[in-house]
């Protein structure tokens, strides 16, 4: 019950300093900026801490019925505005959320994956982010394509934080659907060269691994069986 309590107390904390600018508080001017992208790091990383213990701590972040944090989250992660420091926050938490740690090197989907009402959420929260007039990244009008222009960045973190969000997303069928449809991210994925740095390799080459994964998953399904 302790347990429990401190993790919906700073999920709240989380929700309040993502929902709220830093101009509802009383800082100068000259501040506003740096302050406002300060907090919503440190509200990133606390949904990514939240997450991280186990399903039911992350399927608290990604509640239908309270949609709005898992929403933020998306939006900074994969739309089209945020910093690159908040950016990268947001796709660490995401990663988190979908289950990333939970699913470790055998990529096991029945660890990574929340419950039902959890999925459903975060497949909407996610296109939710391509949406609007602005699209996501890069004028995305699907993850697929916000993934691949992110990947274009020239941050090593910046795209290894991409690499793990896709490691985690890509164990749904969904995503890795989104994925196989979109030619130049396929290629992208699929060339050892990409990647110079030891990390972005290794989550380059998970994120391919989790989509085989989806894939096998996929192809043992019954012919009327659908997800």
């Amino acid at each position: 019950m302790i347990r429990v309590t401190m993790q919906l107390t700073g999920m709240t904390r989380a929700v309040n300093l993502l929902m709220f600018p830093a101009h509802t508080f009383q800082q100068p001017a000259c501040h506003r900026g740096s302050a406002s992208a300060d907090m919503e790091v440190v509200a990133l990383d606390a949904a990514c801490q939240l997450a991280l213990p186990s399903s039911t701590s992350a399927a608290l972040l990604a509640s239908p019925a309270s949609p709005l944090l898992l929403q933020s989250i998306c939006t900074r992660a994969l739309g089209r505005t945020a910093s690159p420091p908040v950016r990268l926050a947001a796709l660490h938490a995401l990663a988190s959320i979908a289950g990333v740690e939970r699913a470790g090197e055998a990529r096991d989907r029945s660890a990574a994956l929340l419950p039902a009402e959890s999925e459903n959420a975060m497949r909407l929260a996610v296109f939710e982010a391509m949406s609007g007039a602005a699209g996501g990244f890069g004028a995305a009008r699907t993850p697929a394509e916000a993934v691949h222009s992110l990947l274009q960045q020239p941050f090593d973190d910046t795209r290894t934080g991409v690499y793990r969000c896709c490691s985690a997303l890509a164990l749904r069928p969904w995503f890795a659907a989104d994925v196989c449809n979109s030619s130049a991210l396929l290629a992208h994925l699929c060339r050892t060269d990409r990647e110079s740095g030891q990390q972005a390799c290794e989550w380059r080459h998970s994120t391919v691994m989790a989509l085989w994964a989806t894939v096998q998953y996929v192809l043992a399904l019954p012919d009327d069986a659908a997800e």
